[in-house]
Formats: C-alpha cells, structure tokens, sequence
C-alpha cells in the first residue's frame, strides 16, 4: 500500500503506576510508521510521569511522534479532548492507562483506514479479568452491522478497539465532558446518523477488568452504579431514544448488572465459574 493514514492515539491517565508501562509499550512497539502518541495526564501524585517520561527517547528511536503532559483535569473526558485538539492523526482512538492494543494492531487497520466512505473502524475486543493470582482474558466481537437500533442496548463498541475519523468527531463537537462514563456512547450514538461504520474482523485490543477501575466492578460500587446507569439512561434518551423503551431497559439493566456481581462477588470470580472458554495469560 502507497499511502499509510497517520493515526493518532490519546492516553487519558491519573495515578496509574500499575498498568500505563503496559499501555505505552503496546502502543510504541507497534512498528507503525506514522503514529502519534499523546499521553494527557491529570497530575498524578504517584511514580505515572516517571514512567511516562522513562519511555519520550524509547519512542523517538522507534519512530513514535511521543508527546505528553501533566495539569489538573476534570478526568478522562476533558484529557481525551484535550488530546483531540492536540491530534495531527487523520484518525484518532483513545487508550485508556489500564487497558492495552495487540501487537500489530495498527497494520491489521492501515487498509480500512484508507477507505474514504468509512468514518469508524472497529474491531473486537479481549476482555481481561483478574482471579486470584492468574489472568484470564475473554473475546468478545461487536455486531458487524452498527445502526440506531444496535445501539438500542448500550455501548456495543469496545472503546480502546475504536477508531474514528478525526475530523468528523471534531465537527461534531468532540465528547462531551458532563458525561462520566457514557461519553462513547454518546458519541457513537451522535456518529451512527451521519457516519460508515465498518467491522474488522480482528482482535485490536484488551480491556481491564479490575477493582480499582473508574466503571463499577463489584456489589461494593453499587451507589456508583447507579449513577453508571443513570447517565446511560440520559444518554440515549438525549439521542431520540424511546422514553417508555428507555425506561423499561434500564431498570432490567440495573437488575441484570446486580445480579452479575452479586454472583462475581459470592463465587470471588470475575466471570462466574466458567472459566473454560477463557485464555489463561501471563
């Protein structure tokens, strides 16, 4: 191929020592030649811009545009827009700290991204989940065709396995800082009316489940929870959903998402005991 789209990767970040090393090296071990890396970070107090900075020559000797920087936020959706306005890519993806690419993401996409119709490029997602002192990860595949009504039962796209023409999301005021936990979401929901999306039918990233995550993981999170679902709720109401049908959803949505955690909590397993059809990892 003659033309390599130049992508541009957002990094939220705030006191995340534990998981960024890993983030960042899944993004400048890529061998992608025109890939810029933006690490927007919300003044961490623990050892985060140590390793932030540990890793500026690392990516210039590989090629990596690596940009950074350190200032008190609002949390993850202003630093993601403040990672918008600084982005050269003609696409962009944000990847949250905790969270990690495979190893040749970026080339498996270079293709679709040249595709002049197609707005939102996403793939599947691994899920991982921490039991005990092992690792377990899970695949899970988005719908191929996303509309309206797909997007009838929440977020169906795997935020760090997205990735979005940067010009449309910039016209189309970028994600909205009020929402929490929903932003993508929302945005997609806002895409869908005016936007190609296009499946790749590969595994792009890996998503984190753990307990100190910012979306509710445990029965313990429950007023969090609420609020998680509240702001769903808000969400596609705001975006021409049903009210009646919104209503009716969300309350099954609340039972349902008790439910699985009570159950996570009881057997101390992230994904009840069916460990089976999941991929032990180092």
């Amino acid at each position: 191929m003659d033309y390599l789209p130049k992508i541009t990767i957002v990094t939220p970040s705030f006191n995340s020592e534990k998981y960024i090393k890993i983030a960042i090296e899944s993004v400048i071990n890529q061998n992608y030649p025109k890939l810029e890396y933006i690490i927007v970070d919300g003044g961490s107090e623990d050892n985060t811009i140590d390793i932030i900075c540990k890793y500026k020559r690392i990516a210039k000797q590989k090629g990596v545009d690596y940009k950074w920087l350190s200032e008190p936020d609002n949390g993850q959706t202003e630093a993601i827009n403040k990672g918008l306005r600084m982005a050269n890519g003609e696409w962009f993806a944000w990847l949250n700290s905790d969270d990690y690419y495979e190893s040749n993401t970026m080339n498996e996409i270079c293709t679709d991204l040249n595709h002049d119709e197609y707005s939102v490029v996403y793939g599947s997602c691994y899920t991982i989940y921490e039991y005990g002192d092992k690792m377990f990860r899970e695949l899970f595949s988005p719908p191929k065709i996303v509309n309206f009504n797909t997007m009838k039962s929440g977020c169906v796209l795997y935020g760090p396995a997205t990735f979005y023409n940067t010009e449309l999301i910039r016209k189309v005021g970028g994600f909205d800082v009020l929402l929490k936990y929903w932003m993508d979401y929302d945005m997609l929901l806002k895409l869908v009316k005016v936007a190609t999306f296009h499946f790749v039918p590969k595994a792009l990233s890996n998503f984190r489940i753990h307990k100190n995550q910012k979306s509710p993981s445990t029965l313990k999170d429950w007023q969090k929870y609420k609020d998680f679902n509240r702001e769903a709720f808000e969400v596609w109401r705001s975006n021409g959903g049903n009210a009646l049908f919104t209503t009716l959803y969300f309350r099954r949505y609340v039972l349902y998402g008790f439910l699985v955690r009570f159950f996570r909590l009881l057997f101390n397993n992230p994904h009840y005991l069916n460990l089976s059809r999941m991929q032990e990892i180092n």
